[in-house]
């Protein structure tokens, strides 16, 4: 396997069709290395240390290395979680920027930085391997065939009603969706979902997070899951339990169908916590890649989190007020890392996922939204909104067979969009 230097332009692991490059951001950390696994993620075949370090990026070039490969990364540097570094090599990390995983996190007190139960908490350092327990990023083909007929809708806002739902609150109990595709991505592009979405006039369905998410250790010694989904990991990567196999090509399947029959997909993302919790929370990804410069700190303390566990935002040195209170986009970005985590988003989605991710102009305050108080200043509707988040009074919950139907102020709305496109 020849290993070269490879580029840092893209971030994550970039297939070329001749080999992969793998890009990854720290800014404090001494070495990065990257670990490739079997098939069924178990054996630990390889560590290749990352040649090339530029600005803040570290990278390198794997020849032969095709998609389908499982991977991880171990990353050093100091722990000293008093001064905001939690570095601890012996904990396998997921890429942040992994469009596809593999497995499931195994809860073990392994997963933590720090010997669980120790009179020092976090101040504590662990030294066991969790590489068996974590789930593992997958290098994927992003070539995808939308087709000649693919165009994202693109539906004027007077004319917008929004859908809020879960991916598998929405099918599971449906008739008429196939057994195999209820509670699925395909289950929500099947043809009787999209009739009946079309039937009430939908013209975008909002998904509740559809992104790779960790299920909460207390959860699960209850025999429970994290059903909503807001315990995301992997922002670029859909989560596997809507997909009967392979979750990216299923994800980007159903969104090319809704697009094809008029419906835009729009996504709800939270950028205000992730599954790494607090200070005692597990190292499994950002924590253990550079936690000082993808997590918000107390400036003077900075062992601890902000006023709540956000990501940081470049060129933000206090949150705003919305931020604080809990409204803000509060997320992605560290000191000195590049804007490409929020300039790639938009373009990941746009070019791969092809969703519409559309600023939200008047969103009013959390508190009179869905209150009565008219239909928003830009006159959007929402179906399904449960927090009101979205411009718009309350239509109803987003569950099968509560639709409220439409008053008759909303008729000719709906008559506008049962008429041929203009």
């Amino acid at each position: 396997m020849r290993l070269t230097s490879g580029s840092s332009a893209r971030l994550g692991a970039s297939w070329d069709g001749r080999g992969t490059n793998f890009a990854l951001f720290s800014a404090n950390a001494e070495k990065v290395e990257l670990c490739l696994f079997d098939s069924q993620g178990r054996r630990e075949l390889e560590r290749i240390e990352l040649p090339e370090r530029s600005e803040d990026v570290w990278h390198g070039y794997l020849n032969d290395v095709s998609p389908g490969q499982l991977y991880g990364y171990r990353v050093y540097g100091p722990y000293a979680p008093e001064h905001g570094h939690r570095f601890n090599a012996n904990k396998l990390l997921l890429d942040p920027y992994a469009k596809r995983l593999a497995g499931r996190l195994v809860w073990s007190d392994a997963h933590f930085g720090y010997r669980a139960g120790s009179a020092r908490e976090d101040l504590s350092f662990d030294r066991r391997d969790n590489a068996r327990g974590m789930p593992k990023a997958v290098v994927v083909d992003e070539t995808f065939n939308w087709g000649r007929r693919e165009m994202r809708p693109n539906i004027p806002w007077q004319d917008t009603i929004i859908y809020e739902a879960h991916i598998k609150g929405l099918t599971q109990k449906r008739d008429d969706v196939p057994p195999n595709l209820r509670g699925t991505y395909g289950g929500l592009s099947s043809p009787a979902m999209i009739g009946h979405l079309k039937r009430l006039g939908v013209t975008t369905v909002e998904l509740l997070p559809v992104h790779g998410l960790i299920d909460d250790r207390v959860l699960v010694e209850k025999k429970l899951v994290n059903y909503w989904g807001y315990n995301t990991l992997a922002f670029f990567a859909p989560e596997a339990r809507y997909a009967q196999d392979n979750a990216l090509d299923a994800f980007r399947t159903t969104v090319a169908r809704l697009h094809d029959a008029g419906i835009e997909v729009m996504l709800d993302v939270v950028y205000n916590h992730t599954a790494e919790g607090n200070h005692l929370g597990p190292t499994l990804s950002f924590r253990g890649i550079d936690n000082a410069s993808y997590y918000w700190l107390k400036p003077d303390n900075p062992r601890f989190y902000g006023r709540f566990h956000r990501l940081r935002q470049l060129g933000q040195p206090e949150p705003s007020a919305r931020a604080a209170d809990g409204d803000g986009f509060a997320a992605v970005l560290g000191r000195g890392l590049p804007c490409r985590r929020l300039s790639f988003r938009p373009r990941h989605h746009a070019s791969a996922r092809a969703e519409r991710l559309r600023p939200q102009r008047g969103v009013p305050d959390r508190r009179t939204a869905g209150s009565g108080a008219g239909d928003g200043e830009d006159g959007r509707r929402t179906l399904g909104s449960r927090h009101g988040r979205l411009p718009g009074r309350r239509v109803s919950v987003a569950m099968v067979g509560m639709e409220r139907p439409l008053s008759q102020r909303d008729a000719p709305l709906l008559e506008r969009r049962r008429q041929p496109d203009r």
